[in-house]
């Protein structure tokens, strides 16, 4: 059997086409399953129960210049680090803390009263790749 090689050409490109049409939706809807994070419902509560005792608006119990209750403070250089770079979590020193194994660096600090579920690190990543929106 012989094929129309216009026509054979026709199917391999159709073929590369759906097959780059799946590729695309593929990872589309890997991306469609992340759920939005939204600040308040998600992540205040977070940082609320876990970080605002040392990080937080009350200046006498502060442990550093740090503040994570207010986006702008939160987003400031401090010693060469940003705690935030929206869309980066790589880059942001909050994520690299609280993901730490090193009992001097993770947040929070071993001597804290909680700790921060997989869930609750999942969510903050998930948010600061998103884009850290407050």
């Amino acid at each position: 059997m012989t094929s129309d090689p216009h026509t054979m050409s026709q199917h391999n490109l159709m073929r590369c086409f759906l097959l780059s049409l799946i590729c695309v939706l593929t990872t589309s809807l890997v991306r469609a399953d992340e759920v939005k994070v939204h600040f308040d419902r998600d992540i205040r509560p977070i940082l609320s129960d876990n970080c605002y005792t040392c990080h937080g608006p009350d200046e006498q119990a502060r442990e550093s210049e740090l503040r994570l209750d207010i986006r702008d403070e939160a987003m400031v250089e401090i010693d060469g680090h940003f705690a935030l770079v929206p869309g980066k979590p790589e880059e942001s020193e909050l994520v690299r803390r609280i993901l730490s194994d090193d009992q001097d660096e993770i947040m929070p600090p071993a001597t804290h009263r909680k700790k921060l579920t997989h869930q609750q690190k999942q969510l903050l990543v998930t948010w600061v790749r998103q884009g850290a929106v407050w």
